[in-house]
This record gives C-alpha cells, structure tokens and sequence, in this order.
C-alpha cells in the first residue's frame, strides 16, 4: 500500500471520483458535481484559499485507489481563533483501518511540519461547506451543507484516537408560507428610521450581483455587523445553557455569517495594502 501526494490531473480525478467506488451500493448517496468539487479544489480559482494552505493525497493497494484525504491549514481560522489548529477533509476510505490510519497519519504528519499542533476534521474544506462526520441516520438521504458517509467511518476514526468535538444536528420542518413576525417586526422598525430602507428577496437569478452589494459594504459596516453577529451569538450561547435554545441550527449559522463577513474584511485589507504598495 502507498500513499501518493496529488500532482497531475490523473491523480486529482482519482481524488474526485473514488466516492462514486465507496458509495456504489449506498442508495441514499447523493453524488456531488463534479464541476463544483473542482471549483472547491482548485487552489487558484476558490477564494478560501486565498487565507488557506492544504494537500491532497490519494492511498493506493494494488494499483487501485482506495482512499483520499485532505490536510488543510486555514491560516484565518488560526490567527482568529489564536490555535495552531490544522484539519482534514474530503476522507473516504474503504472498510479497511490500515488505510484510513495511512491517510491520517500522513495529514497529520504534514499539519505538525507546517507547525499545527490541533487536528479537527473532517472539513470539506471549511465549516462553510459540508464538515462533519455522520454517526446517526444513515437510513436518510443527506441534508443540505451535511455530511454522508458509511457508518464503519466512525469506527475508523475512533480508532485513529480522534474524539468527537460537537454534535450538529439536522432537522425537518415544515416552510412557512409567510415571512416569520420577528422578521417583519425587524423589517417594519427599520423603515422606520430609513424611509429608504427596503427589504426583499435575494435575486438568486442574478447572485453574483447580489454578492458584490454584500461586498461593497465599508469595512467598518461589516464589523459592526460582526459584532451585531456575534452578541446574538452570546445569547444564544445563553440560552443554550439555561435550556432555552430552541434552534440549536441558528449558531450555526450566525458562525457561517460571521466566518463570511471576516473573509470580506480581510480581501478589503489585502486590497488596502496592495494599493498602498502600488
């Protein structure tokens, strides 16, 4: 058995299309895009890795591919967090420990050379994609932004002497066929004090447009925002531990908001800085 760092195009679809052998006989696997997975990928094209470092590597036993994994450093992560924390992702292995310990001996080896003294996974690549490890409802097809995997993974990894960090849940409910009170309340105070304030849907037919209004936001507009953000973080936090927390999903989600809006922050200051040197 070998494991082999991917460098030329042959290795990287080895990488992409080994799930379509894990997940063969699995009927509630839903198979990615294949042109997204490459967006995701590609270290030149996907803005994460503007502020992130990583590797991908394939196992190979018998001339056939048989596992994947990703070692990954996501440099705003440490500098936010102040934690020499390095993940992996995008793990697929077969029933086999003396794979999944080859594939994660080796992302671990290369998140300790680059200084890394945490392993957390599996991130694919980041907690604003899909990340996790499913252990409970495998009888389901997989939720939006969760994980699907073969229920021997977390076997594997226990073995590798990982120890799970959180649980995240996904739930069904039903869709309201109007906007919820909160949101027009909020909505309705705001026009109150901006007659030129307008709430609306998202145009997903023009999202790129949509996007780049978020972008035009000053710096200082999203860290205020932030900072909204993240006091309604603590409450929640709050209710959480008085057993009030109703949407355990909403953290969640507000850490996705708040990652997105410090990513922005961050291209503006790089932004800063270039013009400055030019």
């Amino acid at each position: 058995m070998e494991i082999k760092l991917v460098k030329s195009g042959k290795d990287l679809k080895d990488f992409i299309k080994l799930p379509w052998k894990i997940y063969k006989n699995d009927r509630f696997w839903v198979p990615p895009l294949i042109s997204e997975v490459k967006f995701v990928l590609n270290q030149h094209k996907n803005p994460f890795w503007k502020h992130a470092q990583g590797e991908y590597f394939i196992a190979k036993k018998e001339g056939k591919v048989v596992g994947r994994i990703a070692a990954l450093i996501d440099h705003l992560h440490v500098n936010h967090r102040k934690e020499k924390c390095g993940f992996f992702g995008f793990f697929e292995s077969t029933n086999d420990y003396d794979v999944a310990e080859l594939l994660l001996s080796t992302a671990k080896m290369y998140l300790k050379e680059n200084g890394m003294e945490i392993m957390r996974g599996p991130m694919n690549p980041s907690i604003n994609e899909e990340c996790g490890t499913l252990i409970d409802g495998f009888d389901y097809p997989p939720f939006l932004l969760m994980t699907h995997n073969p229920p021997y993974y977390k076997e594997l990894l226990e073995r590798f002497g990982l120890l799970k960090a959180v649980d995240w849940y996904a739930y069904l409910g039903p869709i309201p066929s109007q906007l919820p009170k909160e949101i027009e309340i909020a909505s309705q105070f705001a026009k109150s004090k901006n007659s030129n304030f307008v709430v609306r849907p998202i145009d997903l037919q023009n999202l790129a447009v949509e996007a780049e209004k978020v972008r035009e936001m000053t710096a200082a507009d999203l860290e205020a925002r932030v900072k909204e953000l993240r006091m309604e973080l603590m409450k929640l936090r709050f209710q959480k531990a008085t057993n009030q927390l109703k949407n355990p999903l909403k953290k969640r989600e507000l850490r996705k908001d708040i990652a997105r809006a410090l990513t922005i922050i961050k291209e503006k200051q790089n932004e800063g800085q270039r013009t400055a040197k030019s």
